[in-house]
């Protein structure tokens, strides 16, 4: 499966993008490791050229060394950037109090302050929810609303997260747990005041990374930073549930 949708770029052109463009980092195909080798995945590659309907094909962030990467090469034009991505390597960490303890001192004043600021205006909570609960699909939708109303008030645009069938396709991921700890799929972190979310973030494990996929603030808790609280929060998680990296995605 090659995750693509359609879009009409300036020069009004059809062009094929990576279905998770622009709020997803990596592009690539889904594929059964033990039944896709490099020739499957070539001709399947070139039947895709043969049949889009599309004017073009861009392909952003494609990981180097992936299959995708390998069968694209030599086609088209190739932009010389140098991508980096921002990953947090959690097996270097000895556990959180002493990757606190490493930090510059100005970061963890300004880290204990934003908690502090927080906390003042009462309760103080933070769940992380795994997905397929009515919980989840709860969080879901206000994450999604949440994000509406930021990308109006800073003059962005993405109608993907508009449409009501975005809303249904997180609403229906899924996780795996074991011993009552989530070890795969989607998950929704919710950080709260008083029982209300302020800072929500919906990311994904898989083989024991962590993905940040999609942040949202409550835009009336903007001058409190919630949304650096909850990703601290968020880190300190994936540690504690022994996850290897957690990738910002970034």
């Amino acid at each position: 499966i090659w995750p693509m949708a359609s879009m009409r770029s300036k020069a009004m052109a059809n062009v094929l993008v990576s279905l998770s463009d622009p709020l997803g980092q990596y592009s690539g195909f889904l594929f059964n490791e033990t039944q896709v080798d490099y020739d499957l995945a070539k001709e399947f590659f070139e039947r895709v050229l043969a049949s889009s309907e599309g004017d073009a094909i861009s392909i952003m962030n494609c990981p180097a060394g992936s299959l995708l990467a390998q069968v694209s090469q030599g086609y088209g034009y190739l932009e010389k950037i140098q991508p980096n991505s921002s990953i947090l390597d959690l097996h270097e960490i000895p556990d959180w109090e002493a990757y606190h303890a490493s930090l510059p001192r100005n970061s963890r004043k300004e880290r204990n302050k934003r908690r502090n600021k927080l906390a003042s205006n009462g309760s103080l909570e933070y769940e992380v929810v795994a997905a397929g609960s009515d919980r989840y699909r709860e969080l879901v939708q206000t994450c999604l609303d949440f994000k509406q109303v930021w990308l109006a008030e800073t003059g962005r645009r993405a109608g993907i997260l508009a449409d009501i069938e975005t809303a249904r396709y997180f609403a229906d991921l899924a996780s795996e747990t074991a011993d009552g700890e989530i070890v795969s799929g989607a998950v929704m972190h919710c950080l709260s005041v008083n029982g209300a979310p302020i800072g929500l973030e919906m990311g994904m494990i898989w083989n024991g990374d962590y993905y940040s996929y999609l942040g949202a603030i409550d835009w009336e808790w903007r001058a409190y930073s919630p949304g650096k609280v909850q990703m601290e929060f968020a880190q300190r998680w994936a540690k504690e549930a022994g996850l290897k990296r957690f990738d910002f995605l970034s």
